[in-house]
């Protein structure tokens, strides 16, 4: 089952890292004289304009995308020389679109985004301790120890019941559970859909891919199969047999 938000910091700063046009190497340019040492410059002008051309046409754009390579490398934190990012898809597998599965409903993504610019909120201190640091490794380690993970959106999944929830029908729907909608800590109709919309998606079976109807909501229990009817022992009594007399000349 896949679980992801649209504003995965992951997903979304590795694709940006895509479309990064961002120029590293600056072109040559002649600066107008400002300072005394600028009119010593002057000298040397006829080389720049003999050298803007071939260096701003020629070998800055060369350059340019070598450093912008290996930034976008770091960023991506790829560490194959021979591999290269293509494509950022929200799915582990090979497919034509980029999100080919419905992200997590609407109200619990906001639910999950709100939470993490509230714990966001108080990082502004510690950010502004870092600055105040002795050292920028003190610092970092500093920020290392007051960050948990609440602060971003792909580290907080797991902090929210109704994501616990899709996981537990999740996991009751693979056993052949049709009571799978029950398994969560309050029935939420929302949820559900959205577990049987992907299912769907996917192509899973539609074996009790079925929801109550809104007027009968269901109520926890736990699934038990169906038995076979208990057959209850018949005793029989037995009649005692009476020890038969032999006769006394047959005795003899």
């Amino acid at each position: 089952m896949g679980l992801w938000s649209p504003d995965d910091e992951a997903i979304n700063g590795l694709r940006a890292t895509l479309g990064l046009s961002v120029s590293f190497v600056s072109k040559l340019m002649i600066r107008e004289p400002v300072l005394l040492s600028d009119y010593l410059m002057l000298v040397s002008r006829p080389y720049y304009w003999l050298l803007n051309p071939i260096f701003n046409v020629g070998l800055r754009p060369i350059l340019d995308k070598a450093v912008r390579s290996i930034v976008i490398k770091k960023a991506q934190g790829n560490n194959r020389p021979a591999a290269e990012v293509i494509r950022v898809s929200s799915a582990p597998l090979h497919c034509e679109t980029s999100d080919p599965f419905v992200p997590i409903p609407a109200s619990l993504n906001k639910k999950i985004v709100d939470q993490a610019n509230s714990s966001a909120g108080g990082a502004a201190s510690t950010f502004r301790k870092l600055l105040a640091a002795p050292s920028f490794a003190a610092g970092l380690e500093h920020l290392g120890s007051q960050i948990s993970g609440n602060e971003l959106v792909h580290t907080s999944y797991f902090d929210h019941g109704p994501i616990l929830d899709l996981l537990s029908m999740h996991i009751v729907w693979s056993q052949n559970n049709p009571f799978w909608f029950q398994y969560n800590e309050q029935y939420d109709r929302e949820l559900a859909e959205w577990l049987v919309q992907f299912k769907k998606q996917v192509g899973a079976d539609d074996n009790f891919l079925k929801l109550p109807t809104e007027t009968a909501p269901a109520s926890l229990q736990l699934f038990t199969p169906p038995s076979e009817k208990s057959v209850e022992p018949v005793v029989e009594k037995a009649n005692k047999l009476k020890p038969r007399r032999r006769s006394q000349s047959a005795a003899a």
